[in-house]
């Protein structure tokens, strides 16, 4: 497994905006460090047709992750969005992929809208997606 513990949390935004929009074959974008209002990644800031959330908490518990996902559905619930995913720094069990999707599943299409590290990993090692990323 790469070490992603060396990137800051705005890099790791990059790098899963970066990876979504390959995964997608949309191109997302991104903005400046600070409050977000809930969004990491999106493919149109008017529309929020999609929208990312990235969450680094590589160095925090799944309760952490959990609790702060949590207090992110009202503004989810407000943005709309026809697809949301969550991608974390962290490796999740299924029952924590359930958890997580069951949180967002008005805006998901299933538990596969959850990212989390062991994904983001086999993406990186998947010879086809062997290219510069930015950060």
């Amino acid at each position: 497994m790469f070490n992603y513990k060396n990137l800051s949390d705005y890099e790791f935004e990059k790098l899963c905006c970066d990876i979504m929009s390959k995964k997608l074959g949309v191109q997302l974008r991104t903005f400046a460090k600070g409050k977000d209002g809930g969004i990491d990644a999106t493919d149109d800031v008017s529309t929020h047709n999609i929208i990312v959330q990235a969450k680094h908490y590589i160095n925090s518990s799944y309760s952490a992750l959990y609790n702060t996902l949590k207090s992110e559905v009202n503004k989810v619930d407000d943005l709309k969005p026809n697809q949301y995913y969550v991608c974390c720094a962290q490796e999740l069990t299924p029952g924590n992929i359930d958890d997580i999707y069951n949180l967002f599943s008005d805006y998901m299409k299933d538990s596969n809208n959850v990212i989390d590290l062991n994904n983001i990993d086999n993406f990186l090692k998947d010879q086809a997606n062997n290219q510069t990323f930015r950060l």
